[in-house]
């Protein structure tokens, strides 16, 4: 396996959309699907065993800070986070990354979101993934998922 994680301490990251026309997910993911384009994770989203969730290259998503949330019945983290039991393919290019950035900071937090956690993942891809102020960029428990030219900037832990 082949690892490349760069922690960046100053980069800027887009922070200033219209999110109103933007799709929202959060949840449980009940089936196999495929994201693209701009798209808010606007709470915790769960990814449980036997689904898969692809992002394609270019993808934006934007995760909207919600502290005290849960995918109840499970959860990890009290920050937005994405939960993967089961596939997450995070299919970025070195031209076209997969964006992960907090939709709004406040001023006095050091980060926005809990970030990727892998628990007892299987198949999982992270590759040419940007993923800005998160409290663990990714997280691997039980899993060993391909992490390849991941970019992870402001966050507290790779």
């Amino acid at each position: 396996m082949f690892l490349v994680l760069w922690l960046v301490a100053a980069c800027a990251a887009p922070t200033t959309i219209t999110s109103d026309a933007l799709p929202q997910f959060s949840g449980v993911l009940l089936q196999n699907q495929t994201i693209s384009g701009e798209i808010i994770l606007a709470a915790d989203l769960l990814i449980p065993e036997g689904r898969i969730l692809t992002i394609l290259p270019g993808t934006t998503i934007y995760v909207k800070p919600t502290p005290s949330t849960k995918i109840d019945p499970e959860w990890l983290s009290a920050e937005t986070e994405i939960l993967v039991r089961g596939t997450l393919r995070i299919e970025g290019t070195s031209d076209q990354p997969v964006t992960f950035v907090p939709l709004e900071k406040k001023a006095d937090q050091d980060v926005a979101w809990a970030g990727i956690l892998f628990d007892r993942s299987v198949d999982s891809v992270v590759r040419h993934a940007q993923i800005f102020q998160a409290e663990t960029g990714i997280l691997c428990i039980n899993s060993s998922p391909l992490i390849q030219e991941n970019l992870i900037v402001e966050s507290r832990y790779g």
